[in-house]
Order: C-alpha cells, then structure tokens, then sequence
C-alpha cells in the first residue's frame, strides 16, 4: 500500500473526484489560500477555475447557495 501524507491524499482525491465528475466543487473560506487549508487544494483552481469558489464567512452565503444547488 502507497504511504502519502494526509494533505496529498485529500488533495488527490479532490482532483479524481473533480475529474470524474462536473458536478462536484469546493466552496469554503480560505480554499484558494495555503495559510487556511495548506495544500489540500494545490493546482484545483488552475484545473477548475470554474469550480472552486472562495467565500466569506457569512452563513447567508452558504445558505443561498445550497438553496440554489438543492433546486
């Protein structure tokens, strides 16, 4: 078995999993900054600009998006 950090892990699923699917994303605070999430995110924004998508901390934000995405 391949022996990985744990931040290479996430991050490599997040890309097979971007890959594989168009409906998947990452929305959060920080997610395009390493002083939050450290490289769990490495190059997902150059591979899908369209699908990663920084926020402020408002829950309203989060609340209307995922109204949006339940419709």
């Amino acid at each position: 078995m391949r022996q990985i950090p744990y931040v290479q892990a996430i991050n490599e699923t997040l890309h097979q999993m971007m890959g594989k699917d168009k409906n998947v994303f990452l929305i959060g605070q920080g997610v395009t900054s390493h002083w939050y999430v450290g490289t769990t995110t490495v190059r997902l924004i150059d591979r899908f600009p369209e699908r990663v998508i920084n926020t402020p901390v408002y829950q309203e934000v989060y609340d209307e998006v995922s109204s949006y995405l339940y419709l």
